[in-house]
């Protein structure tokens, strides 16, 4: 019994990777690995001759992390197609390119191994928003609708992060978005947030352990590229050739409501364009997937 009980926290968020991986082959979501110069190209997809819908996640996020949820509801109605951007969950870099391009060429490669030549729908989340808003921009041929999700894009500043993570305790957003450790992962996940779900103590620590082991410097090297390049991503201008909607949590505190409404205002993006979700912060998608997959429907024509 004490042997029993000491093994099981060890096992507990690996055990439930494993059943989501699961649960999503048995709705023929399944894994993708390809290799290029550039590195290892992990996607979840599901390739049924239905519109193609991506999503991307957020820094520190993976497929089966942040979608999981929602790509179980969207299938009934689309292909979806849920990298793991560089850096995270199967994906690794080999090349030393750690910028945002990096990522579109990624996207890129991954669609053409999927052989998907139709135009896609693209949602991305924070960090995963900035690589779509580059993709569509890049590639306007191959995008039919651009969803940008709490997407810190050009309205935004490493000063604002440093900002927010320091009024929680923080030394800076290097800290808060790589934590250090379980308590610091705790205070991260309370911004993420707006209701954090109850963890025991010993799966925070697993939340840690499990996904930060051996990645965390690789992450971190993704971020200090956007810090070193700030003045460059934040004078970025964009050319949308697709309509471009905006979903926001109304409480988050990370990237704030002031980024969309700067965002609209460059872009000439009509104000029905956004919809802000009540009581959501940074998650909405996992803390509400059945809302989000709603709006996004909507959104998109379905």
């Amino acid at each position: 019994m004490i042997l029993m009980s000491s093994l099981l926290p060890v096992n507990v968020v690996r055990i439930a990777g494993r059943h989501r991986a699961w649960r999503w082959g048995t709705l023929d979501i399944h894994y993708y690995e390809f290799s290029s110069n550039q590195g290892k190209h992990g996607v979840y997809a599901r390739l049924k001759g239905k519109p193609k819908l991506i999503f991307l996640h957020g820094y520190g996020g993976s497929a089966l992390v942040q979608w999981f949820d929602v790509a179980k509801i969207m299938i009934e109605d689309y292909d979806v197609i849920i990298p793991d951007l560089l850096c995270s969950g199967g994906s690794e870099i080999s090349d030393g390119d750690y910028s945002i391009e990096s990522q579109v060429r990624h996207l890129k490669f991954i669609l053409e191994q999927l052989n998907v030549e139709e135009k896609v729908m693209l949602c991305g989340n924070s960090y995963g928003g900035v690589v779509a808003a580059f993709f569509a921009d890049q590639y306007p041929d191959m995008v039919s609708r651009l969803v940008l999700y709490d997407a810190p894009l050009t309205h935004y500043s490493i000063a604002y992060a440093d900002e927010v993570a320091r009024s929680r305790g923080m030394k800076g957003i290097r800290e808060l978005l790589s934590p250090v450790g379980p308590n610091e992962m705790k205070i991260g996940l309370g911004i993420i947030y707006h209701k954090v779900p109850y963890f025991p103590d010993f799966v925070y620590r697993q939340m840690f352990e499990v996904p930060m082991t051996g990645i965390r410097d690789e992450q971190l090297k993704l971020l200090d590229y956007v810090i070193a390049h700030e003045d460059y991503y934040r004078s970025r201008k964009f050319s949308f050739h697709c309509p471009v909607y905006l979903i926001w949590g109304e409480f988050d505190a990370l990237v704030p409501l002031s980024t969309a409404y700067g965002i609209m205002k460059d872009h000439n993006i009509p104000e029905n364009h956004l919809v802000i979700i009540p009581n959501a912060a940074h998650a909405a998608n996992m803390e509400y997937p059945r809302l989000f997959v709603k709006i996004i429907r909507e959104m998109i024509g379905k």
